[in-house]
């Protein structure tokens, strides 16, 4: 399995390698603390939902990324969207299955590994259904913040729920997940479990109306100690809908863009995100692409003196050497003993502000 992913994320790196990153000005691009969140990992390269695409986030320089919980029949919490897995689930051959809607909760999680998850992707052939406990360990390990969504056709217990919440807090992640969700109540039961868990309400805005009930609905999320917001469908006639309610009861607002529903409108990604409206604070996406900075190191190679060591980092952007206060770098715990290390510089401006990670050494001391 471990093969597979490796296999899997070489090839889309060699896919990625073809695309040109660049920076532009956009409306809205001014909020700083803009969250761009990947819709189920980089799934337009990658099998949606899957480790491989969620490396593949990270490697395209998102920080928050977005994924589905399901439980199997014997109770592991896996990432998948659908109830049942056919959509996602192929035969080792790469056929289809031949038995119809074969629900996630019907298998156990050994009898899920039968499967390739792939969604017809040749490429990544050897992908398996994804635990959440390894999405969480690759989402701490890459500095990616979830946003994890219970799903509302997921038929939850208030237990299943509650463990979910206690595997978040075991993994050291507590505090750096938002919970996001149709059902209110599933929201609720994660606050009883940890009271500052950040909460968002996912919800289909048409009028007035359903704004008002929305905005009830969150507040009522409120715990005193988490922060809570709104996560509702865009459409075009929504984009300039009249926050002010939200504003008024101090709700952030993101937004989901439906892709499919725009690609029949003949919008994309980008015209979306275009013209947003300067309140909404974030938005869940497929696949736009990012700015991403250039790093170098000095020096790249350390010879091991039992001291911790960081180089000098200088990061630059089209060429132009950015002020410290344009990024934000994040390292390694340690670098002290021999072996490899990241350091990785996320730039803090724009809805398209991205990361790039750069490497050095500490070699051993021959002497």
């Amino acid at each position: 399995m471990k093969r597979a992913f490796i296999l899997c994320s070489r090839l889309l790196l060699m896919v990625c390698m073809a695309v040109c990153f660049t920076q532009a000005a956009f409306a809205g691009s001014g909020n700083e603390e803009f969250k761009s969140v990947n819709h189920k990992g980089y799934n337009t390269l990658a099998p949606e939902n899957t480790l491989p695409a969620f490396e593949l986030s990270a490697q395209k320089g998102y920080q928050y990324v977005e994924t589905d919980i399901s439980f199997t029949k014997d109770g592991v919490p896996v990432l998948l969207h659908n109830p049942n897995i056919n959509v996602m689930a192929r035969n080792p051959d790469g056929s289809e299955l031949a038995q119809e809607d074969i629900e996630i909760g019907t298998i156990t999680y050994e009898e899920a590994l039968q499967y390739d998850f792939t969604k017809g992707m040749e490429e990544c052939k050897g992908t398996k259904v994804a635990r959440l406990d390894d999405f969480l360990d690759l989402c701490k390990a890459k500095s990616l913040h979830p946003y994890l969504e219970l799903k509302n056709n997921g038929d939850y217990t208030k237990d299943q729920v509650s463990g979910l919440v206690k595997l978040v807090r075991s993994k050291g992640m507590e505090g750096k997940v938002s919970w996001i969700s149709f059902e209110a109540k599933y929201l609720k039961w994660v606050s009883e479990e940890d009271p500052k868990a950040r909460l968002g309400f996912l919800n289909i805005v048409s009028d007035e109306e359903t704004m008002k009930a929305s905005v009830e609905t969150a507040k009522d999320l409120k715990t005193g100690e988490n922060e809570v917001f709104l996560d509702l469908a865009n459409k075009t006639e929504y984009v300039t809908y009249d926050y002010s309610l939200c504003e008024k009861e101090g709700l952030p607002v993101e937004i989901w863009v439906n892709d499919e529903y725009n690609e029949f409108l003949g919008i994309t990604e980008r015209d979306v995100l275009e013209t947003l409206d300067p309140y909404v604070s974030g938005a869940t996406v497929d696949k736009y692409i990012y700015a991403k900075p250039e790093i170098e190191l000095s020096p790249g190679v350390y010879t091991y003196n039992g001291e911790a060591r960081k180089p000098e980092v200088r990061v630059r952007l089209d060429g132009e050497k950015l002020k410290e206060e344009d990024y934000e770098l994040t390292w390694p715990e340690g670098c002290k003993d021999p072996g490899t290390y990241q350091v990785t510089a996320h730039l803090r401006k724009g809805i398209f502000a991205g990361a790039e990670t750069a490497e050095f050494i500490i070699k051993e001391n021959d002497n």
